[in-house]
């Protein structure tokens, strides 16, 4: 049996070859070293304060220190549908980039063949065996090619493929960081609407108390009808603001269970306040240079670039020589168990060489092309990472600015209730009238709502923060 060496299609001397292309380098990071515009180095008060170059905790939400919080933000994680697209996703693209590096190896292709042919007497000779008027063929052929990839367009496509799966990797955490921060602040302005609600059924309690008094003293004949019909008045407006605060608390439930991947209503929510979210002590503080390995928005950007990068590689490599290399070998006879005795194996090997040559300039104008999607990449990622400075910046002051806020506002609440106070003993003394008392219990309720604001604020741009940040992602997490 004459035997064929395929060593020659399986290994061959690559490393000499030149790659297409100029390898990805990572753009430089910021060289700045603060946010002006936030000064950060004035904390945000009461007890808070900025740690520079803390890392930020992969589960940052359970910084506020309230279990049923950290309940939810861990359930929508696991079930929310953006979550489980993001994932099918990758593994779609790391399936994808698979195959794209499949068509650097070899193929081998393995068949087998039976025939069954009754040859016409006509084109037989006078004396031929009439036993092989009818006869059986049987092939095994393996079937093997090889593109050479003497240029590394093949190469720079499966770079591109695994920047692209990478791409979607860090879009997956950007959606598992959205998931978290959006379950987050439902569950805060959910928490500040019941306590806003809870205010003004207090409010409403006082007015009708109040209402009550007044209509005592009228029939002592010591306030008149319109005195008596301006309590009314008063307390009427306040019971009207109750249907869109449960209009809004109906709203916020749907949006958590929307964000939990279930029907809304379907289950009971927590119930939790503003009094139960704490605010986290310490607060970290990462530089530029640390946001653009932190962030998956600016992640998956730089991966798109890296995407860009490869293709113009492919795309130079397309307008250079092609070399394939393939061959057969196998077996042919009539008897199955003879295919590879005697003379009946084959062999076939065949190199190939391709020089595109005329396309209309098309080649061309795809190098273009691809080198045009570059530059737009390198802009946008650019963008992104202004965009990401930005944010952080913005959060850094407003956090330290609602410290402010929360201070000045639980100031003019407490000022408030001890008016209110003064002012209902008086009208229990008859010492004052209705106007006097209506100013202090609006000003009350106006001060109870605008703390409760301030303090859902505090925390929701707390979570911002956190957000900024990149949510405690990093990119050797992937």
């Amino acid at each position: 049996m004459m035997r064929v060496s395929l060593f020659p299609l399986l290994v061959l001397p690559l490393a000499g070859c030149a790659t297409a292309g100029r390898d990805f380098r990572a753009p430089a990071p910021p060289a700045s070293q603060s946010y002006p515009l936030a000064k950060a180095e004035q904390g945000p008060g009461d007890g808070q304060r900025f740690v520079a170059g803390a890392a930020v905790p992969q589960r940052w939400w359970t910084l506020f220190g309230n279990p049923a919080l950290d309940t939810l933000v861990e359930e929508a994680l696991r079930a929310n549908p953006d979550v489980a697209t993001a994932e099918a996703r990758l593994r779609q693209a790391r399936a994808q980039a698979s195959v794209v590096e499949a068509a650097r190896l070899p193929t081998a292709d393995l068949s087998l063949q039976g025939e069954k042919t009754r040859t016409s007497r006509s084109l037989s000779g006078v004396l031929a065996d009439d036993k092989r008027y009818l006869y059986s063929l049987s092939t095994t052929q393996l079937s093997i090619n090889y593109p050479l990839d003497l240029f590394g367009g093949l190469k720079r496509r499966g770079e591109s493929a695994r920047a692209t799966a990478e791409v979607q990797a860090h879009r997956l955490a950007a959606a598992r960081l959205t998931v978290a921060t959006n379950t987050a602040l439902a569950v805060i302005r959910l928490a500040s609407i019941r306590d806003r609600i809870d205010a003004l059924g207090r409010s409403i309690e006082l007015r009708r108390q109040l209402l009550d008094l007044f209509r005592r003293r009228q029939a002592l004949g010591e306030v008149g009808t319109a005195e008596l019909e301006a309590q009314r008045t008063a307390l009427a407006r306040a019971e009207g603001m109750l249907p869109p605060l449960r209009k809004a608390e109906a709203h916020e439930r749907a949006t958590i269970d929307t964000l939990l991947g279930r029907e809304p209503g379907a289950v009971s929510l927590p119930t939790i306040t503003i009094d139960s979210l704490h605010l986290p002590q310490d607060l970290p503080l990462s530089l530029p240079a640390a946001i653009v390995r932190q962030r998956p928005d600016i992640l998956a950007a730089q991966a798109q670039l890296h995407a860009a990068s490869a293709d113009v590689g492919v795309a130079i490599a397309v307008r250079l020589p092609a070399v394939t290399l393939s061959g057969n070998v196998g077996g042919r006879a009539i008897e199955f168990d003879r295919m590879f005795a005697g003379s009946n194996p084959f062999w076939t090997i065949i190199g190939g060489l391709t020089q595109p040559i005329f396309r209309g300039g098309a080649l061309r104008r795809q190098q273009e092309d691809a080198q045009a999607a570059f530059d737009a990449s390198k802009a946008q990622y650019r963008g992104v990472v202004l965009a990401a400075l930005a944010d952080v910046s913005d959060a850094l002051l407003a956090v330290r600015e609602d410290g402010e806020a929360v201070r000045a506002a639980r100031t003019a609440h407490e000022a408030a209730e001890h008016t209110l106070a003064l002012v209902s003993q008086q009208v229990r003394l008859g010492a004052s009238g209705t106007l006097e008392v209506m100013n202090a219990a609006t000003a009350s309720a106006e001060a109870q709502t605008e703390l409760i604001a301030a303090r859902s604020l505090r925390l929701a741009d707390t979570v911002a923060l956190f957000q900024a940040l990149g949510g405690g992602y990093s990119v050797d997490a992937t």
